[in-house]
């Protein structure tokens, strides 16, 4: 009877951990470019769903590391994200120098990439929005944390706020040097989505896909976080455990292709 049972216990576990791998395998689709031409094509969608879904509007960036020389990465020149073409690509070193381009045609805060590039070497790609439900996240004592399965991989500690006060006092609250890019690379630390007082959010990723459908999400879950808390009471929020087995096996690839294809061709 022991043996049967320790059979099916076996079994038992061996389904979970195939049901797992194959719902990675299938769902996540963390497509990481290994092109050039890969890298800049996720980049050019990655502006526009962004643009499409509400995340990005006038203002705001996504970049890419260069998958062939980690030293380099791909951002458009300084546009609204829903006008970017790859003709609009620009390559920058790691000190946010453009490379073969006139300068000053980036953005402005192209700082916050370069810095966070520089910290973080697993980090493929970046994106800067200024999402309004984040933002009061970022000006109270009230942590911005996961409480339903798309938001796990925020992490359950509460998502850190970088203050550029705490680096020099009455800037434009900007990120428009390298000075201040590595202070919220500092702040960022392993996290992949970090707060900006008084201005917005920094999502980081392995790939353009991920970064993307995250960004989505911390916006929904911030959504959810306030009208949750308008009906008072406590709070369920995720687990440790239920935000990183969630963040494992939650998909990326099905919203990632609904947001391509109500995009479109890109001429």
């Amino acid at each position: 009877m022991k043996l049967k049972t320790a059979i099916v216990c076996a079994l038992c576990a061996l389904s979970v951990a195939l049901f797992l791998a194959s719902t990675r395998a299938a769902g996540q689709a963390v497509n990481v470019a290994k092109t050039k031409d890969q890298a800049i094509d996720d980049l050019v969608y990655g502006n526009r769903i962004l643009s499409n879904e509400g995340i990005l509007d006038a203002f705001g960036h996504i970049s890419v590391r260069d998958p062939q020389d980690p030293t380099h990465f791909y951002m458009s020149r300084g546009i609204a994200p829903s006008q970017v073409t790859a003709k609009d690509i620009l390559k920058y070193d790691m000190q946010c120098n453009a490379v073969d381009a006139p300068p000053n045609t980036g953005y402005g805060e192209r700082f916050i990439h370069c810095g966070v590039f520089r910290a973080r070497p697993d980090v493929n790609v970046v994106i800067h929005a200024h999402s309004l439900p984040l933002i009061p996240f970022g000006l109270t004592k009230t942590p911005l944390r996961p409480l339903f399965l798309m938001a796990g991989w925020m992490g359950t500690d509460g998502v850190p706020i970088f203050d550029i006060r705490d680096v020099a006092p009455d800037t434009n609250i900007m990120v428009t040097s390298n000075m201040f890019g590595d202070a919220l690379a500092k702040v960022l630390g392993k996290n992949n989505i970090v707060l900006m007082r008084g201005h917005g959010e920094t999502v980081v990723g392995t790939s353009v896909q991920e970064a993307v459908v995250h960004a989505y999400y911390a916006v929904v879950n911030a959504q959810l976080q306030a009208d949750s808390m308008k009906l008072g009471g406590n709070i369920t929020y995720l687990t440790p455990g239920e935000a990183a087995n969630s963040a494992k096996s939650v998909g990326i690839g099905r919203p990632w292709d609904m947001f391509k294809a109500r995009v479109g061709k890109i001429e």
